[in-house]
């Protein structure tokens, strides 16, 4: 399932704490979601998130603010749009 709203001149910023705690502003779109990877749309391009036993503590697509708790693994930004990188990777996987 994929939510989209678009915050208002948002600005981006990551806060990684003990590759256990991620909080991400400036989110306009999540794409898709699981316990191992989450796809998002950020104001600076696409990212993609990697771990293990991931889930989203707090969804805010009106403020454009997540915060994903897990054990992180990786964190990839794409120029290409989150949705745009998540419909090729499900097609070619």
């Amino acid at each position: 399932m994929a939510y989209t709203e678009r915050p208002s001149s948002q600005e981006h910023n990551l806060t990684l704490t003990g590759r256990k705690t991620l909080k991400i502003t400036g989110v306009s779109h999540v794409d898709r979601f699981d316990d191992e990877e989450i796809t998002i749309d950020t104001c600076m391009g696409g990212m993609t998130i990697q771990g293990q036993g991931m889930h989203m503590e707090k969804l805010s697509l009106e403020t454009g603010e997540i915060v994903v708790a897990g054990d992180i693994d990786g964190i990839l930004y794409d120029s290409r749009s989150g949705s745009d990188k998540g419909l090729f990777k499900r097609l070619f996987k």
